[in-house]
């Protein structure tokens, strides 16, 4: 190893060192929401949907909570894209999540709860994934400030609620959205 080489390692080993019980305490939750689909499951989406509903998960338990939750919402939307589109809605792939989700629920595939709580997911997402001003309503820093708690704290509670959401759609999770409105 060069000089170069140690110094990443240690720098890593101390990220994981100092990190560890937090993840722990994050592999847990997932443990606990993650749906039971005995090792095996086929994605609507394909390849890239069951890649980034893996993605969503690593991304929390090291903390990367607004990439849990962007990769989340994203599996949401490219699963009910394609079960739609496989049931013959061939105009379903050129829309986005708003309109899957509410074609998913017109057609009694989500209940209206689930269709409330991706949509909120969605609200949560839009301004996270696209540019907004700290002083928006929709910013994280101004909900952060008008839910009275830290943006990580927050950013945290969102992941947790698209993680949530994604393992209801996935494995029409053990619970559904019901119980996280």
């Amino acid at each position: 190893m060069t000089g170069e080489d140690d110094k990443f390692t240690e720098w890593i080993d101390e990220f994981h060192e100092k990190d560890r019980e937090h993840q722990i305490e994050r592999m847990e939750w997932i443990d606990k929401h993650h749906p039971n689909t005995d090792g095996y499951r086929a994605f609507h989406g394909g390849f890239s949907s069951s890649n980034l509903y893996e993605e969503a998960q690593q991304a929390y338990l090291f903390g990367l909570f607004q990439t849990s939750m962007i990769s989340a919402l994203s599996v949401v939307e490219q699963e009910l894209i394609g079960i739609l589109y496989g049931a013959g809605d061939d105009e379903i792939k050129e829309k986005g999540a708003a309109a899957a989700i509410d074609e998913a629920a017109s057609r009694h595939l989500i209940t209206p709860e689930e269709k409330q709580v991706l949509h909120r997911v969605r609200k949560v997402r839009n301004p996270t994934a696209h540019f907004r001003l700290g002083v928006d309503d929709d910013s994280l820093e101004a909900r952060a400030i008008n839910q009275d708690t830290a943006p990580f704290d927050l950013m945290k509670e969102e992941a947790q609620t698209a993680l949530k959401a994604m393992f209801s759609v996935i494995g029409n999770g053990d619970e559904g959205l019901n119980g996280y409105l």
